[in-house]
């Protein structure tokens, strides 16, 4: 039961949808008046052959008064009359055609009124006007695809009589436009430029999205188009990883020319590429060796570019960190001598103000290089730059304890005695294992200028230490220069 319902369903709405439409034309003659009697009026329907016969229905009566049906030029007229009066305002007439949607006209009239209707199928090809006859045939040529036919039908839809000038005028314009855009995508295609293709194509089915052979062309293009982004994608991809850049950049130019999904990575990767032949040009990276007061080993490395702002890192440091990363420490004699309560030589006193307490020391800094000048001199590359940046310093200050400084002063040592017995050892320093720390730190802030002609640079910081507490100034220092060389690549 359920399937004969479902199928019934089915043919009622296939037949709902295969339905066709009717037009309806007002042709009523200037001046026309219904010679009947004076409370009725008087409507006049024709119809072509292909439509025949016409039902009515009126809104207001319970029977529609046809007077007669005459067969005039090959079309139907029905003749139809009505009473007139107030109580007939609003009426409307349903007018029926086996095979066509009903249309309903709103009818309006007054006592001795003429009215006449003509009604047609907008789409028939036969029994209807020269110009209907040829627009039509031309409108099933335009929904194949078939412009050139298309066209030929409404030019000659313009030398008949009832032509609609406008009407025509619109279609012929339309399917011309569409002629040469398919003409334009078709070219598009022959010679594999699917991104235009598409755009041409895309313009086509909106303006005629019944043309089978656009739509198709369209898909096809469009898998066409997503084959060879990933084609050319995949191959850049390949030269990239393989560090080929110039054909790596070929093929990922074709994947943002041709509007491949993918097109930001392959732009992103376009500017990498520039930037490091840029670079390579510029010979914009810098790796410098660098050497301050107290920090005899220094390295630095950093990008200065012509056009835009780089970074750099720094990192100096003195070898008595690796002392102090043994926990080995060492003294020449205790800069704290003075706890002895006993008067020094002057010979001593220069001893223990040349040979301070064990200070190992490091200072850590980044920031960022800002390009000042650039030029060419004996065909190579000179600039100036200069860089700014926060910065660390971080010093370890090693004293001899209280005990070994009374143990000091307990043997008598002086001086003298103690670099005496230090020579005999062959050594220079003493390596207490009781001794005081006090770890000291600074935020250093640098400023500097670079140099660079070639493959050479030069390389100045000036740098000022805020020390964390007061009390670690005299020990760190408020300023410091620094001076490196090194090359740039």
């Amino acid at each position: 039961m359920r399937k004969i319902v479902f199928l019934i369903f089915a043919l009622m709405s296939v037949a709902a949808f295969s339905q066709r439409t009717m037009e309806v034309k007002d042709v009523t003659p200037d001046g026309a008046v219904y010679s009947g009697e004076e409370n009725e009026a008087a409507v006049i329907v024709t119809c072509p052959v292909q439509m025949y016969p016409l039902t009515f229905e009126s809104s207001m009566d319970a029977k529609v008064d046809v007077r007669k049906v005459d067969s005039i030029s090959g079309r139907y007229q029905f003749t139809i009359v009505f009473q007139c009066g107030k109580r007939y305002r609003g009426r409307s007439l349903t007018i029926t055609s086996n095979g066509y949607t009903s249309l309903i006209v709103d009818l309006e009239l007054e006592p001795k009124q003429y009215k006449k209707l003509d009604i047609n199928d907008p789409n028939a090809t036969v029994g209807v006007s020269c110009y209907r006859e040829n627009r039509n045939k031309g409108n099933e040529a335009f929904k194949k695809g078939d412009y050139d036919e298309a066209l030929d039908y409404y030019r000659t839809s313009t030398q008949c009589s009832d032509v609609d000038s406008i009407e025509i005028g619109k279609l012929i314009a339309v399917s011309d436009t569409l002629r040469r855009i398919r003409n334009e995508a078709n070219a598009a295609y022959e010679t594999h430029d699917f991104v235009k293709a598409i755009q041409l194509y895309a313009k086509c089915v909106t303006l005629n999205p019944d043309d089978k052979f656009i739509v198709d062309r369209q898909n096809e293009c469009e898998q066409s188009h997503n084959v060879a982004c990933y084609t050319n994608f995949n191959n850049a991809e390949t030269y990239y990883n393989n560090k080929n850049y110039d054909s790596a950049l070929t093929f990922y130019k074709k994947v943002v020319s041709q509007n491949c999904l993918n097109s930001s990575m392959a732009t992103a990767r376009i500017v990498e590429i520039e930037q490091m032949r840029q670079a390579k040009h510029e010979h914009s990276h810098v790796l410098s060796y660098e050497i301050s007061s107290g920090c005899p080993i220094g390295i630095s490395s950093g990008s200065y570019h012509f056009n835009r702002v780089g970074g750099y890192f720094s990192l100096r440091f003195n070898t008595k960190i690796f002392d102090a990363m043994r926990n080995e420490p060492k003294f020449y004699i205790p800069s704290n001598i003075a706890l002895l309560g006993k008067s020094l030589s002057d010979d001593e006193d220069d001893k223990i103000n040349e040979n301070p307490d064990f200070l190992p020391e490091i200072n850590l800094s980044f920031g960022w290089t800002i390009p000042i000048f650039h030029t060419d001199l004996a065909k190579q590359p000179i600039s100036t730059h200069i860089f700014v940046g926060p910065g660390f310093t971080g010093m370890m200050q090693y004293k001899w304890s209280t005990d070994a400084v009374n143990d000091f002063n307990t043997n008598g040592y002086s001086a003298t005695i103690e670099e005496d017995e230090l020579v005999a050892k062959n050594e220079k320093y003493y390596k207490p294992s009781n001794y005081d720390k006090k770890f000291l730190t600074a935020i250093s802030p640098e400023i500097g200028v670079v140099l660079k002609w070639s493959y050479v640079a030069f390389r100045y910081t000036f740098q000022y230490r805020f020390a964390t507490k007061k009390s670690y100034e005299d020990v760190l220092g408020k300023t410091r220069s620094v001076i490196g060389i090194g090359v740039a690549f």
